[in-house]
């Protein structure tokens, strides 16, 4: 990882429902998420357990930003997230 900013690509209430996501992303969109790893992250909101599906290494915000757009523009959804 380079840099301090990740970006949110799902999040669900399980880390095996996590993780099948990021490989249905990475089958889906091999060209945009190729070269980055899965950053998982857990969180609790309003009582609740989420597994946050995230990817890092980039080298700031704005390079975050263009990644979500393209991920956007694929169909995806995206968030760029501080670290």
């Amino acid at each position: 990882r380079t840099g301090g900013t990740t970006v949110q690509l799902a999040a669900l209430p399980t880390r095996a429902a996590a993780e099948a996501e990021w490989q249905h992303l990475r089958q889906r969109m091999p060209g945009l998420l190729a070269g980055h790893q899965l950053v998982l992250a857990q969180a609790t909101v309003a009582g609740r357990v989420w597994w946050r599906v995230r990817t890092a290494g980039f080298s700031g915000a704005a390079q975050a930003r263009s990644f979500c757009a393209r991920m956007r523009a694929a169909g995806g959804a995206c968030d760029v997230t501080p670290f």
